[in-house]
């Protein structure tokens, strides 16, 4: 017996399989084998997000964000500063960023990231420090 293809020889072995199906299709007048085929693989990496996977470029931008935060806190004493004539001119003359209290904020917010990320890097390290 020719599967559909006329290439593949089906044997007594394959229809007594539960998993095939052998009829005769009298409108086609051939033959008609249906097979399920079940592929069983060995267990291999575990696919799923892991939590913590970015640790070393959350590491990377707390490094950076420290040394930004000293830069706005620096603009943020040049501009208080510069109200009581004690240093030149500061640059931005006009718009938010020329007050002062925008710098410090803007410092503590880029301090608090700095911090938040380098706990998000160090947490599952052993000897962390929970802080």
């Amino acid at each position: 017996m020719k599967s559909w293809l006329g290439r593949f020889t089906i044997g007594p072995q394959v229809a007594n399989l539960p998993t095939s199906k052998v009829q005769f299709n009298p409108i086609a007048d051939r033959m008609v084998c249906t097979m399920l085929v079940r592929l069983r693989f060995g267990k291999g990496p575990k696919v799923g997000r892991k939590r913590r996977k970015n640790r070393r470029v959350a590491m990377a931008f707390a490094s950076f964000l420290t040394p930004a935060a000293v830069m706005a806190a620096a603009l943020g004493i040049w501009r208080l500063a510069e109200d009581p004539h004690w240093a030149s001119d500061f640059v931005i003359r006009q718009g938010l960023l020329s007050h002062w209290q925008v710098w410090f904020a803007f410092a503590g917010l880029l301090q608090t990231g700095s911090h938040l990320l380098y706990r998000y890097g160090r947490a599952g390290d052993k000897g962390a420090r929970s802080s």
